[in-house]
């Protein structure tokens, strides 16, 4: 195989360092350790998610440390808490958060705080996973699984309650 032209390189380099930062501005990649590898088909999808699943693991035990924490007698779940909403972006910069902006919220418990901020999401990594098992074991078909997968994601996009700004009326 010819190498590839220094500006194909480069360009393919970005665009995987581009692909992997907007998704995970925590781990991102140097671009000086980019292999050649990166100009077969897939590259950057696979860049994209392994980058994706070492940040989650990375952040498997602080996140496991707060629920630890959240679920304990220690929280006074009548007080209000910053809920984080929205990335913000500016071109260039890594994605953030706007804690000014940020809404609140008040639960009534852990269980209604876990139901109504975290179960949303993990419950759609959750069936991700699930359904993506299924496909690899051919249980089912790349077909049916993205169909369970829109479904699933309908179901809980109608059962996310919205935010209101911090200032406004809050959400109970």
């Amino acid at each position: 195989m010819k190498p590839p032209k220094k500006s194909e390189t480069a360009n393919k380099i970005v665009e995987i360092a581009q692909a992997t930062e907007n998704v995970s501005p925590v781990l991102q990649r140097a671009l000086e350790d980019m292999p050649l590898l990166i100009h077969q088909p897939g590259a950057k999808e696979v860049a994209v998610l392994t980058v994706v699943a070492k940040e989650q693991a990375f952040a498997f035990g602080p996140v496991m440390a707060a629920l630890e924490f959240l679920s304990s007698n220690k929280i006074d779940w009548s007080k209000e808490f910053l809920v984080a909403h929205e990335f913000k972006s500016r071109v260039g910069a890594v994605p953030y958060f706007n804690w000014r902006e940020a809404p609140t919220r008040s639960y009534r418990s852990f269980e209604d705080f876990y139901r109504r901020e975290l179960e949303p999401i993990w419950g759609d990594w959750g069936n991700l996973q699930r359904t993506y098992a299924q496909i690899v074991r051919g249980e089912i078909s790349e077909d049916e699984g993205r169909k369970k997968l829109i479904e699933q994601r309908v179901e809980l996009d109608a059962q996310t309650p919205d935010l209101k700004a911090w200032g406004g009326k809050r959400q109970k």
